[in-house]
């Protein structure tokens, strides 16, 4: 099984308390697996490219806090592509009203998953990833 560091040397892809760290206090750092195939694109986590990587976590809100409901993400990779796998519980999530909210929209204003990508490592540049509970996505390239 080979394995790659993310954190350090392919992408920087970390729990939401990295980003409180400063250059001098050391990053969390995250393992993961190259998978032998693809995962299918269909929601069920019990694929073995999943079983195979490790969680990640754990996750805080906007105010530092621990997320309440449960909450899990793992990552894999093959030669082509990078995976990533988020489930989260939320009581309550069926009867949240619809957002009204488009595509590209400000759907971090409410709940959703970001996901931050800095591929070169330079603590400046990265791509940023949004979606949240109705499938509504935003994706920006960001430049500090």
């Amino acid at each position: 099984m080979k394995l790659v560091n993310c954190a350090l040397s392919a992408f920087a892809l970390i729990p939401a308390s990295a980003f409180a760290a400063t250059q001098s206090t050391p990053l969390p750092t995250y393992w993961t697996a190259m998978t032998a195939s693809a995962p299918p694109i269909d929601g069920d986590l019990s694929d073995r490219a999943w079983s195979d990587a490790a969680p990640m976590g754990p996750f805080l809100t906007m105010s530092d806090k621990e997320v309440q409901n449960r909450a899990t993400s793992k990552v894999t990779w093959d030669a082509k592509n990078l995976y990533l796998a988020v489930d989260m519980q939320q009581t309550g999530a069926d009867q949240l009203p619809p957002s009204g909210m488009k595509r590209d929209g400000d759907i971090y204003m409410k709940d959703c998953v970001e996901i931050f990508i800095d591929s070169k490592l330079d603590f400046r540049t990265y791509l940023h990833l949004l979606v949240n509970p109705e499938n509504i996505q935003r994706d920006e390239k960001g430049d500090i």
